[in-house]
């Protein structure tokens, strides 16, 4: 039985509804701050962390979580276009949304051990690209259309803005929630080293630099500077770890949006919504190969300490083989690499051995 249907087995119902509510709140309050940046429509915005928070929540708790991620997109698409049939149709994408990636991710790329290799960082980038986001972004705005909330005319780029939003949320929170959910579950090294807060402490500085409306360099003279968040990124995959990598993603762009919305980022454009779009690709663009390089280096460590156990095991045998001494205190050893190892009973001699064979 997996974690999250133990956990839901287990779980009380009061305990439940309780995680229910829990998380509809605070996906309400996401998607209220995310509409905040809505203005190609009202609808509509570059930049909605709920779809990473969604799919987390799926992910590490169950699908009977769904319907938190309904009643928080139904309640904060309801304040924007006050009408229940848009409102619960948007809510419905949101929804399904967050369903298909979970279904995907479960079935094609091990569940929420999805961030542990690069080839699982690659079928997520994949699976949020060209399923969960192109779900919610058609729906979403065919809601819109039909119900006289957006012109047609308007529904490319209305769908695009709506695509690529979906699509950084999820890449941007999905990984940093997962991890981190991870280490309070004590399936991740739960302190942080004193090398990673001053990682992260560099990060910001950079940030605030390249970034913030604070920074001592002119706004017209940063265009470079941006590129130099992608040092802590690398560094951070090199030498911290993936959880710690999708946590300083998270810090570099939460500057990265208060520099668009201060008007002192490198990549301000004519409007708001080209703002957010151009620097959302940016984030994702450098986001998506720092996490796969992390993956790397953690599934690299994992097999070289695998290989390392197994030559202390294969050390041992052979120190076994010359001390008949040692035997009798040896209930079975196994080593699947090794030709050839002795099984033997508690309290026999080696001559009483049994030669085994994997």
């Amino acid at each position: 039985m997996t974690a999250t249907a133990l956990d839901r087995t287990e779980t009380p119902v009061w305990l439940r509804v309780v995680e229910i509510v829990l998380a509809a709140l605070v996906y309400f309050a996401l998607a209220r701050a995310s509409l905040y940046f809505a203005s190609l429509n009202a609808s509509a915005t570059p930049i909605w962390p709920p779809t990473g928070l969604a799919i987390a929540l799926l992910l590490m708790r169950g699908n009977w979580l769904a319907p938190a991620v309904f009643v928080g997109a139904f309640a904060a698409n309801y304040l924007v276009t006050p009408q229940i049939a848009t409102a619960g149709i948007i809510a419905v994408g949101n929804t399904l949304e967050a369903v298909l990636a979970t279904f995907l991710i479960r079935r094609w790329a091990k569940g929420e051990h999805v961030f542990q290799s690069p080839i699982g960082v690659g079928k997520f980038a994949v699976i949020v690209t060209a399923a969960a986001a192109p779900l919610s972004a058609t729906i979403g705005v065919i809601a819109l259309a039909t119900t006289g909330h957006a012109a047609w005319v308007d529904f490319t780029q209305i769908w695009i803005t709506w695509w690529l939003g979906n699509l950084a949320g999820a890449i941007l929170a999905t990984p940093a929630l997962v991890l981190w959910a991870r280490t309070l579950r004590g399936e991740e090294p739960a302190p942080l080293a004193a090398n990673a807060l001053i990682s992260f402490a560099g990060a910001i500085f950079i940030a605030t630099i390249a970034f913030s409306p604070i920074s001592p360099v002119p706004a017209a003279s940063r265009s470079a500077l941006a590129f130099l968040v992608i040092l802590p990124l690398l560094w951070s995959a090199l030498r911290l770890g993936l959880r710690e990598t999708a946590t300083m993603a998270l810090l570099i762009s939460s500057f990265a949006v208060w520099g668009v919305i201060a008007g002192s980022s490198p990549f301000i454009q004519p409007t708001l919504n080209g703002s957010l779009l151009l620097l959302v690709t940016f984030i994702v663009s450098a986001i998506l190969p720092s996490l796969a390089l992390a993956a790397e280096r953690r599934q690299s460590q994992t097999l070289l300490d695998q290989t390392r156990h197994e030559l202390v095991q294969a050390q041992k045998l052979k120190l076994l083989a010359h001390s008949p001494a040692a035997l009798p205190t040896i209930s079975t050893i196994s080593s699947r690499p090794l030709a050839a190892a002795f099984v033997c009973s508690n309290g026999r001699t080696r001559s009483a051995c049994v030669r085994w064979r994997p």
